[in-house]
């Protein structure tokens, strides 16, 4: 009967190596790396078990055609049964033009690791979405494959992005928000949408944009915007340099989307590090979600107290003397690397559409210095939650 070396990784504690063999029944798996829990009041029937991805039964058995030497097998507390695990819709719009290799490679080589780490660290019901443009009359111009839980299919459909074309300046991105507006995403979920592009929109430069006007038989991306935002989905617009910054208008676009869906611009001078900012950005909007959660019960529970509240200031306190009690954490992401700031922002906020922000924005100047890429990292850190953390996410609960 065949070993196999699996690397077991226990959560909030080390990774250890153990050689179990590949009829290994789950159970007694569990028992047998018990001893490597640190400090857990969970017995092992309360685990469940994720290979790849996937979560596996308590009494499955673990066969060779599931397992191989290396293999990664996390073993997590058991939150999911009650239907209490949080769920992430995750949407990648990626520039796939000629420019974009090492971008593409990146999510490539890193799609099946940040699913992993997102079920490991966060017990979460992913699913996956991905839509791809190019530019205006290039081959394949659109890529999209719906929202699927299904992992392996996301792998193939992200291994198939090829970086080609690109005419003009400009790309498709329009197109590629028109796309990500009419995927279907779960409403009870966390929504993540990641752009990644060096390169503008049509419609807002003032030279070399073949198609001045924006995409050809395309909303205005301005409204998409909009519309993304509405749905609740944040989204992270990764800015690649130095390409970007030759296109300051665009630039400033992309940070003042960002902005309006709730989530955060990044420029990236190496494509390293891709993998670390969506994996701590999806940990972050997933505790985000989770401390909302955790409001909207203490909200109920104020009023089944018979506790009159007459202002979201007693509102505030109220909620911070009830969660602050539970020793509650939160995950937020750190990077040491300067978000951009432009005054001109307003102005996407203040007009309707992006021919009138063309006209009236000038060239943005970015206030803030970007650093070296020798000091580019991103992080997750786990934080006790504070007043802040309570106020942000009730403001959010708010509108």
């Amino acid at each position: 009967m065949e070993v196999l070396e699996l690397e077991i990784r226990v959560l909030g504690g080390k990774t250890v190596v153990e050689k179990f063999d590949s009829e290994t029944k789950v159970a007694d798996l569990l028992k047998t790396i018990a001893v490597h829990k640190p400090t857990d009041p969970f017995d092992a029937g309360s685990f469940k078990v994720v290979f790849n991805g996937r979560q596996l039964p308590l009494k499955s058995t673990l066969r060779a055609s599931k397992v191989f030497p290396g293999a990664k097998l996390f073993l997590l507390p058991n939150f999911g049964d009650d239907g209490s695990s949080p769920e992430l819709d995750l949407v990648f719009i990626v520039d796939t033009t000629g420019s974009m290799g090492s971008y593409i490679k990146e999510v490539q080589a890193n799609i099946i690791s940040i699913a992993d780490s997102l079920v490991a660290l966060e017990s979460a019901r992913i699913n996956f979405a991905l839509v791809g443009y190019k530019d205006v009359g290039d081959h394949n111009a659109l890529q999209v494959f719906a929202f699927s839980p299904d992992l392996k299919e996301m792998k193939k459909e992200v291994d198939r992005m090829t970086p080609s074309g690109g005419g003009d300046a400009p790309e498709m991105m329009a197109s590629g928000f028109l796309k990500a507006t009419e995927l279907q995403f779960r409403s009870t979920a966390t929504k993540i949408a990641v752009l990644i592009t060096d390169a503008p929109p049509h419609g807002i430069e003032n030279s070399g944009d073949n198609h001045p006007n924006g995409d050809p038989n395309c909303p205005d991306l301005l409204s998409l915007v909009r519309k993304l935002g509405g749905m609740g989905v944040r989204l992270f617009s990764i800015g690649c340099e130095p390409s970007i910054s030759s296109y300051p208008r665009s630039k400033c676009f992309m940070k003042w989307a960002a902005t309006r869906c709730k989530g955060r611009y990044v420029s990236l001078l190496t494509s390293s590090i891709l993998s670390s900012v969506i994996l701590s950005g999806c940990r972050e909007e997933i505790n985000k979600d989770k401390l909302k959660k955790v409001i909207e019960e203490e909200i109920s529970n104020i009023k089944d107290d018979g506790i009159t509240i007459e202002s979201e200031a007693q509102l505030l306190d109220e909620l911070v003397a009830r969660i602050t009690s539970r020793k509650m954490s939160t995950v937020k992401m750190e990077f040491n690397f300067n978000e951009p700031q432009f005054d001109e922002e307003a102005l996407f906020d203040k007009l309707e559409t992006l021919a009138a922000v063309k006209n009236a924005i000038g060239s943005p100047v970015n206030k803030t210095a970007q650093k070296g890429n020798s000091s580019e990292k991103a992080t997750c850190v786990t934080v006790s939650v504070t007043r802040h953390h309570i106020q942000e996410a009730l403001q959010e609960l708010h509108g």
